[in-house]
């Protein structure tokens, strides 16, 4: 096990709220485990971000090219899709995030140097470590909406009508969710209170581009938007969402503090703070 000392800043506990500290993720929970080393972790992340690359890639080409679904700048209007290019863009990151964490450890180790090792985002600016914080944010709730909200609404006869239908709703509408769990269980990331309101904001953001689409398309993303349909219940669905994204906010933060008290400590490198 690696022991490296790393200094403290003393404004470290002044943007709990969104945990955007100075240094910036000086306990590496963005790149370490509580239950598996830190290269372990890595090869985890690249392989989840693999297999939604493929994933995405390949139902991207086989229902243009093949089924021919729907027109292909129809494909980013839906709330799956997005979360799952979500998904996709935060396992690539984390998973360069932790890939170079490791190489650092080597290397450190190799030269039998113990200063802290460090991977790119500790050094980047507020803003972009910001964005990344709020895209685990949203990729940490909002598979499980789109998991929810599927089986318990959406789903019908054709979800099962052929094999490509099959294979897509499960990918996309339940291993999505799979995905999320394997960070949930292994990462250390912690989810901070104050990207709520973000991820409030950006399902306020898509509710508006889906109007936007069905004004200049002429297509309901979802039919349950539509006010004109029989029996509609937007109201329900437009409050009900936002609600139900915050019962799974809390929800994923208290099993996050859970995993941390059940794991306070990361495997494979101990970090000793000094003032």
């Amino acid at each position: 096990m690696g022991i490296f000392r790393r200094r403290t800043d003393r404004s470290e506990h002044g943007h709990s709220w969104f945990g955007l500290h100075r240094p910036f993720d000086p306990g590496y929970r963005l790149v370490t485990s509580g239950l598996i080393s830190p290269f372990a972790l890595f090869l985890i992340r690249l392989l989840l971000a693999v297999w939604s690359v493929a994933a995405s890639l390949a139902h991207i080409i086989y229902s243009q090219s093949v089924v021919k679904e729907y027109p292909f700048k129809q494909y980013f209007v839906y709330f799956t899709r997005l979360t799952y290019i979500g998904l996709t863009a935060y396992f690539c990151a984390a998973a360069f995030h932790s890939g170079f964490f490791v190489l650092s450890l080597r290397q450190l180790k190799k030269h039998e140097v113990s200063r802290a090792p460090w991977f790119p985002l500790q050094k980047w600016g507020k803003f972009l470590q910001f964005l990344h914080l709020t895209l685990f944010s949203s990729i940490i709730t909002y598979p499980f909406i789109v998991t929810i909200v599927y089986w318990a609404f959406l789903a019908d006869s054709e979800t099962w009508s052929t094999p490509f239908k099959s294979w897509s709703n499960i990918s996309f509408h339940a291993l999505n969710s799979v995905l999320v769990l394997v960070e949930l269980i292994f990462g250390r990331v912690r989810l901070y209170l104050g990207y709520w309101i973000t991820c409030i904001i950006l399902l306020a953001l898509y509710l508006g581009m889906a109007y936007l689409v069905h004004s200049t398309q002429g297509i309901w993303v979802y039919g349950f938007l539509d006010p004109h349909k029989k029996n509609a219940k937007v109201a329900a669905y437009i409050v009900g969402i936002p609600v139900a994204e915050t019962v799974v906010f809390i929800v994923i933060w208290g099993l996050i503090h859970m995993r941390d008290w059940i794991f306070p400590r990361a495997k494979g490198i101990r970090v000793v703070s000094t003032a």
